[in-house]
């Protein structure tokens, strides 16, 4: 069961202060073993008979993690609460052992974003605002950019990447611009970033899904901070950086 327990802390991201296995069981307070049937039974019992159901553990920092098990691996719901409340955090869904689709929630349960595996190599992810507008829908092969339909806090389109090609906008959960982004054939090409101010941040250009051009960055009153030159990544020409 020790095993089981771990498995499912690394699947929905549980992270306590050591990676140790040790330490992740110090932070259990807690666990019941229920049959699919709504029964309660014995920690003994459900090991040796492998029965469906479900464990829910009970942590030091009031979260309830309950996970769903058939024959003797995760298969269905799991999902793990905010400290000290009934508010799920993370919800994941799982194919014999294999998590097919995850949501995370905000503390007022409204859904932040949600990753669902659509095929071997393909996978949709979608965001929303914080009042539940979405924000994006994209879908990826691998990590190629496929398709993706990017919102404006009025339900608007304003950007789509369609078979690779396209422009990415990326904003905050409250509609503040982040970045845009220009994509050839699933990956991006040139990227900006912005402060809250709408002012830019930076501009650089990418190839192979890597810095490749000229890179610049600004302060927040617009005054340039440094001119750089990246070829594969890295770091290769002429680089300046300015005072104040």
């Amino acid at each position: 069961m020790k095993m089981k327990l771990y498995t499912l802390l690394g699947a929905v991201g549980i992270l306590f202060c050591s990676c140790n296995k040790d330490k992740k069981e110090d932070q259990v307070v807690s666990q019941r073993y229920v049959h699919k049937y709504g029964y309660a039974v014995s920690k003994e019992e459900w090991e040796a008979k492998n029965y469906p159901g479900q464990v829910i553990t009970h942590m030091k920092n009031g979260s309830i993690l309950t996970a769903t098990y058939e024959n003797g691996e995760l298969h269905g719901p799991c999902t793990f609460t905010y400290p000290e409340s009934q508010t799920i955090e993370k919800y994941v869904l799982y194919n014999r052992g294999k998590p097919v689709k995850e949501i995370l929630y905000d503390i007022s349960g409204m859904p932040v974003q949600e990753s669902v595996q659509l095929s071997a190599n393909r996978h949709s992810f979608t965001q929303w605002f914080s009042d539940g507008a979405p924000r994006s829908i994209e879908e990826f092969t691998l990590d190629e950019l496929v398709d993706g339909q990017y919102f404006t806090v009025n339900n608007e389109v304003e950007a789509r990447v369609e078979k690779g090609k396209g422009q990415r906008i990326q904003r905050d959960s409250k509609g503040v611009l982040l970045a845009q982004e220009n994509f050839e054939v699933g990956y991006p090409v040139k990227k900006e970033t912005f402060y809250p101010s709408g002012s830019p941040e930076s501009i650089a250009f990418y190839a192979d899904n890597k810095l490749h051009g000229e890179k610049k960055t600004f302060t927040a009153s617009g005054e340039p901070v440094s001119i750089e030159e990246w070829i594969g990544g890295r770091l290769h020409g002429k680089s300046t950086y300015f005072k104040n």
